[in-house]
């Protein structure tokens, strides 16, 4: 019997964006990603780093574990080198989807056989078969206890948990999940949460799939599906969706009142793993890649969002009608799209709008987790999430013990924020690492690039100096959450930088380098409750120049996790031209 009051579940999620977290009695206690440890980006294999964090943070050995959650996608036997699994896995396994599990399995084995093709009758191979699936001697696994429970938890429910349970509705809600394919083949799912429990409406299989239908124009315009479509994304706004739609319509998969009314059959998308990464390719972007020898780019890539938020639009608004919801959740890759979500919160009648800030795969482990606590429990008043600082922080005796042993020249101070501060009103960029990681793929304050917003110069400077990334690509601000109103039309609590505005005109010129070509922003509002030493920064720096906000872009260069730890961001901050570097108290300059 599970320990109801006191009860510790871990999750984990091994594919694209592996990750862990663990909760107790259904509060998030740690949460990561394993590419922040790893360094290699959406890492895609057994999260160990993340495992380690999560039972380091709570104090516990994976032992004293009260159930585990996974979202899986490939055969336990990928797990035996690193978890320790026994009989009783399957046991718990069939009380959860043993049946969709099994599918899985079998279409991956079909997979391998046919790429092993006659090598598994050689005699080599079948040597190999006498040994068991082992790890190195010098490599420690995870035990598992045969008593912990086991839950598997489906992808798209995974992510309508993640959505859901963060969302702190006390009232009946609906769920939309939307990314490429998940387990048992499922693109999109609609869920009501009826008393607490998440119950599907609509399930839409692969060739109902939007996310892959934007993956095969992001792969065409150069870029890797599960990660550049947010390049296609900003790049839209530069485009006429109207000159090229007509040309990527026989991709689209067509919704009509709630439903797919026409499928569109996806080609298989081959994989090739990179650095334990997962590319994927799809045939279709070869049309795409030939299409751009008569059209632009941006063109491309604005009829292809125009497109994406019409049917998204028409799947989502007949359930808000039908079920008389106000209150709708969010998750999914689809959902990091934050100029869809923008349209849908200008075009439903709403209250309530959230979308889980780590919507992609990359917020399953959590997702799993919440999902295999309401199954133990069944208790429905979850709250809101307040903030996404779930990850690592450091000591000040840690990351003075590590510039000491690099002979890093420091100083330490009492007044970190005023220092920052006039250092950012005189056009520094500053590199600020405070406090615990976030979660997700967004840099909220605590890991994270700064600078003045005020110079139009300062966007294609980061760009080219410090991210070395398109020129094109915008930046966002986090502004203080009491002033936001008078920057946002439509303005509200938006503290994740999960969806966009648009800006007053007559602020435009005020703060340009962190406005798009098409008037928006995706803000960051800061509030003192939730993070007070970034408040006190930007509140600061709005003293010294009566600008309440700041440009704030990810701690990280083009095609690298953000950073997770203080060597992290010393190599970051002397491997481009960033000016200082502010770690907890420790200020760095070149």
């Amino acid at each position: 019997m599970l320990k109801m009051s006191n009860r510790l579940i871990l999750g984990i999620h091994i594919g694209h964006d592996s990750g862990a977290a663990i909760i107790k009695a259904g509060k998030i206690l740690a949460a990561v990603n394993e590419e922040r440890f790893i360094r290699v980006k959406h890492y895609s294999q057994v999260p160990l780093k993340s495992i380690e964090y999560c039972l380091k943070f709570a104090d516990v050995s994976i032992r004293n574990i009260d159930a585990i959650a996974f979202s899986l996608h490939l055969s336990p036997k990928q797990y035996f080198p690193f978890l320790k699994l026994d009989k009783n896995f399957y046991k718990n396994l069939a009380k959860s989807e043993a049946q969709g599990f099994m599918k899985e399995i079998i279409t991956n084995l079909m997979k391998i056989l046919r790429k092993l093709g006659n090598l598994i009758f050689s005699k080599e191979f079948k040597e190999t078969l006498k040994y068991k699936t082992t790890s190195p001697t010098y490599f420690k696994p995870f035990e598992i206890s045969s008593n912990i429970p086991i839950y598997v938890i489906n992808h798209h429910l995974a992510h309508a948990a993640s959505a859901y349970y963060t969302s702190g509705f006390k009232s009946n809600g609906l769920i939309v999940t939307s990314d490429g394919i998940g387990s048992g083949g499922t693109s999109t799912a609609v869920w009501q949460a009826i008393d607490g429990e998440i119950m599907p409406l609509l399930k839409i299989g692969r060739n109902g799939s939007l996310g892959w239908f934007y993956g095969i124009i992001t792969e065409g315009l150069g870029w890797w599906i599960g990660n550049g479509e947010g390049k296609t994304m900003g790049l839209a706004p530069y485009g006429d969706p109207e000159i090229v739609k007509k040309k990527l319509i026989p991709f689209l998969p067509i919704y009509k009142r709630g439903h797919l009314k026409r499928e569109y059959n996806f080609s298989y998308p081959m994989t090739l793993s990179i650095l334990d990464a997962i590319h994927w390719h799809f045939q279709e972007s070869e049309y795409i890649k030939k299409l751009q020898q008569q059209f632009k780019r941006e063109d491309i890539a604005a009829a292809a969002q125009n497109l994406l938020e019409k049917q998204i639009f028409e799947l989502v608004s007949f359930w808000v009608k039908k079920l008389g919801s106000h209150y709708l959740c969010g998750a999914g890759g689809v959902f990091l799209n934050v100029k869809l979500n923008k349209y849908l919160s200008e075009n439903l009648d709403l209250d309530e709008f959230h979308i889980f800030p780590n919507a992609g795969d990359g917020g399953l482990a959590l997702g799993a987790a919440l999902q295999a606590d309401y199954e133990i429990n069944k208790k429905s008043n979850y709250n809101a999430i307040s903030d996404m600082y779930f990850g690592p922080e450091y000591s000040d005796d840690e990351i003075e013990t590590i510039l000491e042993l690099r002979k890093i020249k420091y100083e330490k101070v009492n007044n970190l924020i005023d220092v920052c501060s006039k250092h950012l009103s005189k056009g520094k960029i500053i590199g600020w690492f405070q406090g615990r990681m976030e979660y997700g793929p967004r840099a909220l304050g605590n890991r994270s690039i700064l600078m003045d917003p005020r110079n139009i110069n300062n966007k294609d400077i980061i760009n080219k100096q410090v991210k070395f990334r398109e020129p094109w690509r915008p930046f966002c601000p986090s502004i203080l959450e009491d002033r936001a109103s008078e920057y946002l039309m439509n303005s509200r609590r938006a503290p994740y930088m999960i969806t966009s505005f648009d800006v007053f005109p007559k602020k435009i010129e005020e703060v340009p380098a962190v406005i798009h070509v098409d008037g928006t922003t995706r803000p960051q509002t800061v509030s003192n409750e939730v993070n007070l030493n970034y408040y006190n920064l930007i509140k600061n720096f709005d003293e010294l120049t009566s600008v309440p906000m700041l440009l704030n872009t990810s701690f990280n260069v083009k095609g690298r996790p953000i950073v997770c730890n203080p060597i992290n961001a010393i190599e970051c901050f002397y491997n481009t031209g960033l000016d200082i570097l502010a770690i907890n108290k420790f200020i760095i300059e070149k």
